[in-house]
């Protein structure tokens, strides 16, 4: 519901605004219901018209958001009968909550070899962030995806930050899930560097890609070596910080700013302590679940 008070000009010349907005969760139906204290006679004066406030909302609901209320609860006997589009690819009940939740996706018709895909959009509203329905759903398309062979790898479109940290974690669970030899800390610690085959494995088994690939070989050395230990932290360092480098000779717009040596240390040193910060809450989290 959206409460307008008296005062609020959002309506011109209604006094008093109240709107109702309901609807089904598995059909989204929309029931929309208006009202209002007063108005303005537009027969008093013609030059103050007021705002016809349903046709202004439709912009912003379906076509198929009904006024008749009877009709609308009409569809609460039919409700449970609805069933998502696609197939269903996960469900599950969190600890302590009686809901369950579903996870479904449209099926890719004329999917050409090679494809790479892209996750564009993710959305998971305030009252269900920080209870892991995010790292559910990006598991999932992971888990549907990395046994299609036409599939190449998955990326992400501008990434925010909170997204690279899920994708982090679920890189990592998938790594040790279905790579735990490549990825154990015997393999971690025989080399100074990522290596070709698990990059090639990676991205053939858990469709990752190469950079990411990386990162989760910097986390699994982190989650290898003695924090107090200045010799393999140093290792470490090196490690991350030529990925860094190598980085900023692909991004144009830093690389031209930072043609001064002293400039590019202090941003690469920068950059290392918060990959660094990163990694040690991505490696608490991936314990909290796997315990």
């Amino acid at each position: 519901m959206l409460w307008l008070d008296k005062h609020c000009e959002a309506f011109f010349r209604y006094y008093g605004v109240q709107i109702h907005v309901y609807y089904l969760s598995a059909s989204i139906s929309f029931y929309l219901n208006v009202h209002y204290d007063e108005k303005i006679n537009p027969k008093s004066d013609q030059q103050l018209k007021p705002d016809v406030i349903i046709a202004l909302l439709s912009q912003w609901l379906p076509s198929a958001m009904t006024t008749d209320l009877e009709l609308f609860l009409s569809k609460l006997k039919t409700e449970y009968e609805y069933s998502p589009f696609g197939e269903q690819l996960l469900g599950y009940e969190l600890t302590g909550h009686e809901s369950s939740y579903f996870i479904h996706r449209i099926n890719q018709q004329n999917l050409p070899s090679n494809s790479k895909f892209f996750d564009c959009e993710m959305l998971i509203l305030p009252p269900y962030q920080r209870k892991g329905h995010g790292r559910r759903l990006l598991t999932a398309i992971y888990e549907d995806l990395r046994t299609n062979s036409r599939v190449q790898d998955i990326t992400a479109e501008d990434p925010s930050d909170e997204f690279v940290a899920l994708r982090d974690l679920v890189s990592l669970e998938l790594c040790h899930k279905y790579l735990p030899d490549l990825f154990s800390k015997e393999s971690i610690l025989k080399t100074d560097r990522v290596a070709k085959e698990m990059i090639d494995k990676a991205r053939e088994v858990c469709k990752l890609t190469k950079q990411e690939t990386r990162r989760v070989h910097e986390m699994c050395l982190l989650q290898s070596i003695n924090h107090n230990d200045d010799k393999q932290m140093r290792r470490f360092r090196l490690l991350v910080k030529q990925r860094l480098l190598e980085l900023l000779e692909f991004d144009r717009h830093n690389k031209i700013e930072l043609v001064d040596e002293q400039n590019r240390k202090i941003y690469i040193t920068y950059q290392y302590e918060v990959d660094f910060e990163h990694y040690k809450n991505i490696l608490q989290s991936y314990h909290k679940y796997i315990t």
